[in-house]
């Protein structure tokens, strides 16, 4: 059967608006660092914008999303919130040539947009904020994606990484040439006081790949994941990191979820889970409580089914439960930390269409017990970045339809205050 969760194409259709749109052909899966809440930073602005009080996900209609494609990373940092993504360069469309794209925020709910010489012809993939700077990862491509002319990339074309100080304009600083030449650079992560990124190796053995750097530019490359190919989710936890990833059976049948924890991100143990089989963990995070591990598959009954862990110390971990009824038929894709416990992003197929998916939300304390917490959107759309910060969380989607030709994009975004975020009265 394959791989059960498709890692560099995971999708969250908002409503019943149709099936689907047209996930990029570069998108980085998880791209979203999963780093706990800050405990210091902005208030929560007083105006937010309107709509029904009880709505806990509240859309952002003066977010500034013009020519951009895609809000493909976000993250919390030590000023609020960057976010990073991109649009086509003038005359080009989906295909062609881009320009990358960022955007900051005090309190998640006012943007500003920006867009600079530094990343022209950048498609930005994911962005992690460590100290006073933040680090976004994504891909240098002068030629365009298809064309019939010839074409020649320049010696620095591929994956590469930009850095920002304190807010300041984006500067390329270096990698290791297995990363820059890598098939994908899927989710970063810091923790263990370095930066770790995950990926699948560009040499003939495409193996699963795990770089760490402790200043953004030296980087230690490891393979020794406790048998993980691929790595679907990584976080950052009191034994280090903690790496979850799902293995073919012998008879091809079914897959089953393998975790390894590590101090420094270059040698992993394996760690045993009480996942059910059939599903895969494809998002982690550390959190007041403990940790949190989430994602989804086929129970006993071959029905999908959302699942969850959770584990005081990253290396004992033990099944979570719903206290409402609401894995059923349903399937989470993020879990982020919060000051009152986690969130927890995903997907529950329509009644009418199987084919469509409604966006929603549970909310956990402890993360061992979860409830339903909100619906996300009312249109179709993907999933294509979120992050806790201060004052909130922040749920970017695009609602994405492929033409014989190209790929239009209208990007929408969600924030849903602290306040909302905890248990009920």
């Amino acid at each position: 059967m394959g791989r059960l969760i498709r890692s560099a194409q995971i999708v969250l259709l908002v409503a019943a608006a149709g099936c689907g749109g047209t996930q990029p052909s570069n998108a980085p899966g998880s791209a979203t660092p999963n780093v706990s809440a800050p405990t210091t930073g902005p208030s929560l602005p007083t105006v937010l914008p309107s709509g029904d009080p009880s709505t806990v996900f509240r859309a952002l209609p003066d977010f500034p999303a013009a020519n951009a494609f895609e809000v493909s990373g976000v993250t919390a940092n030590a000023i609020g919130y960057v976010a990073v993504g991109f649009g086509a360069q003038p005359g080009q469309d989906y295909f062609g040539l881009r320009q990358g794209i960022v955007w900051r925020s005090a309190d998640g709910v006012t943007w500003q947009q920006t867009v600079e010489p530094q990343l022209l012809n950048v498609t930005p993939l994911m962005v992690a904020a460590m100290g006073s700077s933040d680090y976004m990862v994504g891909v240098l491509r002068t030629c365009p994606e298809f064309s019939e002319d010839s074409c020649t990339e320049p010696p620095e074309a591929g994956n590469g990484m930009w850095r920002s100080v304190s807010g300041g304009s984006w500067e390329r600083v270096p990698i290791a040439p297995s990363m820059q030449n890598a098939l994908s650079l899927d989710e970063i992560v810091v923790g263990a006081d370095r930066l770790a990124i995950t990926g699948t190796g560009g040499d003939e053995s495409e193996a699963a790949t795990l770089w760490t750097s402790s200043d953004g530019t030296t980087w230690v490359e490891s393979t020794d994941l406790a048998g993980l190919d691929p790595i679907d989710t990584l976080a950052a936890g009191p034994p280090g990191f903690v790496a979850f990833g799902t293995v073919l059976a012998d008879n091809e049948d079914f897959v089953t979820v393998h975790a390894g924890t590590s101090p420094d991100g270059l040698h992993f143990s394996p760690i045993s889970v009480p996942a059910p089989t059939n599903a895969a963990i494809v998002s982690s995070v550390a959190g007041g409580a403990g940790m949190s591990a989430v994602g989804y598959g086929d129970n006993e009954e071959f029905e999908l089914s959302a699942t969850a862990l959770y584990s005081a110390d990253g290396t004992t971990w033990n099944a979570a439960a719903a206290a409402d009824a609401s894995f059923a038929n349903s399937g989470m894709l993020e879990v982020l930390a919060v000051p009152d416990g986690y969130v927890a992003l995903g997907f529950t197929p329509s009644a009418d269409d199987f084919a469509v998916q409604d966006g929603t939300s549970w909310f956990s304390s402890d993360g061992r017990s979860w409830r339903s917490l909100a619906p996300i959107g009312d249109e179709s759309a993907v999933l294509t970045a979120s992050a806790s910060g201060s004052s909130g969380v922040i749920v970017f989607t695009a609602i994405q339809e492929e033409t014989e030709v190209d790929v239009t994009s209208t990007v929408n975004a969600w924030f849903a205050p602290l306040q909302m975020l905890g248990p009920p009265d």
